[in-house]
């Protein structure tokens, strides 16, 4: 019925490799990014909104000038900072990713070489060997995008520390749409280390009608002007991913016991 190159598993083999590759790739920069921080301290913000730190880190100091720094730091401050690869004494700060989408597609590209190589082993007009099993393929992967999503935004928390603040604005959210409209950011106004901070949370919302109200928020451990709120995005996102799951799931592993 299908043509032979179209055998489910070299289909499932081939995706499987790909998203594997790009796991493994993405979360090894991920890696390399986190063991080069260093640990500074913010000694003097500057009128131009630039901030001079001072490496606070044992074995590798660091002197310089943090870029982008932002109205909102202050003396004493501690953060990681990642040095700057075109110019030499200059930081950026470094925020810790609410997610981990890199193991999630590491996961899923594993699981789906395996089933991919035990595809292989079916005969070519059994249902293991459909290629409609990478329609199931597709289904099935957002479940391991979300747990991956929900392993990033818990691992901020952990490491975080929990505030309480206020929505002070709202602004567009740059990616997030829902319903064809453009999601929002809230910007959080907390006290923190005996100074009251504001920080854009990377948490979408479906509506900006809240500024003024109460929210818990987390503190980044990386950088005290950087905060997670838990909002709409979240809960939509991980909603999409467990949906389809049953259905993705049924179209890609029913055929292991269909023969």
């Amino acid at each position: 019925m299908f043509p032979e190159y179209l055998h489910a598993g070299w289909l499932l083999s081939a995706a499987g490799a790909v998203l594997t590759a790009i796991g493994a790739v993405w979360g090894a920069r991920r890696l390399r990014t986190a063991r080069s921080l260093l640990p500074v301290a913010v000694v003097r913000v500057t009128e131009d909104q630039s901030a001079e730190v001072v490496g606070t880190g044992p074995h590798r100091p660091a002197e310089g000038v943090l870029e982008e720094a932002g109205p909102w730091l202050r003396p004493g401050d501690e953060l990681m900072v990642r040095p700057s690869r075109h110019a030499p004494g200059r930081y950026a700060a470094a925020p810790r990713p609410a997610e981990e989408l890199w193991a999630g597609l590491l996961a899923y590209g594993v699981l789906l070489l395996a089933l991919g190589a035990h595809a292989l082993t079916a005969p070519s007009g059994s249902p293991a060997a459909s290629p409609l099993r990478l329609v199931g393929a597709v289904f099935s992967a957002l479940p391991f995008l979300a747990a991956g999503k929900l392993a990033g935004v818990l691992a901020l928390i952990r490491r975080g520390t929990r505030v309480r603040g206020r929505v002070a604005a709202f602004r567009r959210h740059p990616h997030i749409r829902f319903n064809d409209t453009p999601a929002s950011q809230a910007q959080v106004e907390y006290e923190y280390a005996g100074a009251v901070r504001r920080a854009w949370s990377p948490a979408s919302y479906a509506s900006s009608l809240g500024t003024g109200r109460p929210v818990t928020a987390w503190v980044d451990d990386r950088s005290p002007v950087s905060v997670l709120t838990l909002g709409t995005g979240l809960f939509v996102f991980l909603a999409i991913g467990l949906v389809p799951a049953p259905l993705g799931l049924a179209f890609l592993l029913g055929p292991i016991w269909l023969g």
